[in-house]
């Protein structure tokens, strides 16, 4: 009677594992970016590594290349997070993680900018360009 029981618990045990893998991996797969965003950060990882300008991550200046590939690094960390550009800015791209200071962008002759904002903008800028080459094709 005692081996029935255990082997109707363990039964039991192994089902609730599976379906709590299959909710798991459903609720990681449907939390990844998709392809347009994905698309959208890399372009936003771009525009930094191509920046002539500084990033500045708790009090330390980096340039755009070395500040692409931090940001890509947290980009992974915090992939299953991420579902729209919008998170990746907050998640990765506008402060630390284990100081919790904002990252600036430091621009030659112009005042320093909250990185948050600075990718906002040019967020913006790439939604426009995009609208604009969609709409003129």
């Amino acid at each position: 009677m005692k081996q029935r029981a255990f082997h109707y618990t363990l039964q039991v045990t192994l089902q609730l594992i599976g379906a709590v893998a299959v909710l798991a991996t459903a609720l990681a797969v449907h939390a990844t970016p998709d392809r347009a965003v994905a698309a959208q950060i890399e372009q936003l990882l771009d525009r930094v590594r191509q920046s002539p300008c500084q990033f500045e991550r708790n009090g330390d200046a980096h340039s755009g290349v070395g500040a692409a590939k931090h940001m890509a690094t947290k980009y992974q960390h915090f992939r299953d997070d991420i579902t729209t550009a919008e998170d990746f800015i907050r998640l990765a791209a506008s402060k630390s993680e284990l100081t919790g200071k904002p990252y600036w962008v430091l621009c030659l002759g112009q005042p320093p900018v909250l990185s948050a904002d600075w990718f906002a903008d040019v967020l913006t800028q790439l939604r426009a360009s995009v609208f604009l080459v969609t709409t003129a094709s």
